[in-house]
């Protein structure tokens, strides 16, 4: 059960996360008014390209997603081996929320992950945001920081909070009482859709009292 001391460090993060984004965004506005033709200006993709490529082209998600499982195995006391030294695979989707369907399609290359699926990865494998990030890339995705659900899940993550079931608490705190109303990442369609529906009905019952409070004030 999430308190509110785990609130409010979540909040600091994510302030902390938009306070860098800010910058970051400062910064590049700043590089590119110095930028004087096309060429410069490609000059200076290719060259962020490069330095940022690291070895995100070298390997596929698949292989990734076990080079950190084997981390975990070491880390935690061989949390998904088998006796047979084997990793336990369906140990460890069934334990991200991931559906066999969507592993067997991320373990033979057959499509590129959808976000969802490597924000839950992220959790699961206990990645750190630098390497969530890579992993975004690799899926032709990435964290958007106007987005309240990737802001929780990158703090998160610098917070080392790995818990899925904290981490999905604190995605329903936030869903709730924030807006925009975001569909969280474990819900299934049908929970989406009742959470949904509660969210809108509770915001029109309470901007309903709001103007009764008004009108009884005047």
């Amino acid at each position: 059960m999430i308190n509110g001391l785990h609130i409010k460090k979540v909040a600091n993060e994510i302030n902390k996360l938009k306070n860098r984004d800010a910058r970051i965004t400062n910064h590049s506005n700043v590089m590119l008014k110095s930028v004087k033709s096309q060429s410069d200006l490609n000059n200076m993709i290719d060259n962020y390209i490069s330095i940022h490529r690291g070895n995100c082209e070298e390997s596929t998600i698949y292989e990734d997603v076990i080079q950190y499982l084997n981390r975990l195995n070491s880390n935690i006391n061989n949390p998904y081996l088998r006796k047979n030294g084997a990793i336990n695979e369906s140990r460890f989707y069934n334990y991200a929320y991931i559906d066999k369907s969507t592993w067997s399609s991320l373990k033979y290359n057959l499509i590129l992950p959808k976000k969802k699926t490597v924000l839950k990865l992220s959790i699961a494998l206990q990645l750190t945001e630098e390497e969530a990030t890579v992993l975004m890339k690799k899926s032709n995705n990435s964290f958007d920081f106007d987005d309240t659900q990737d802001l929780v899940i990158l703090a998160l993550l610098n917070m080392e909070v790995y818990d899925i079931e904290t981490v999905i608490e604190t995605l329903e705190f936030y869903q709730q009482n924030t807006e925009p109303f975001f569909d969280c990442i474990y819900d299934t369609p049908e929970e989406q859709v009742i959470k949904r529906n509660e969210y809108y009905v509770r915001k029109e019952r309470e901007k309903k009292e709001h103007l009764k409070s008004l009108i009884k004030s005047n």
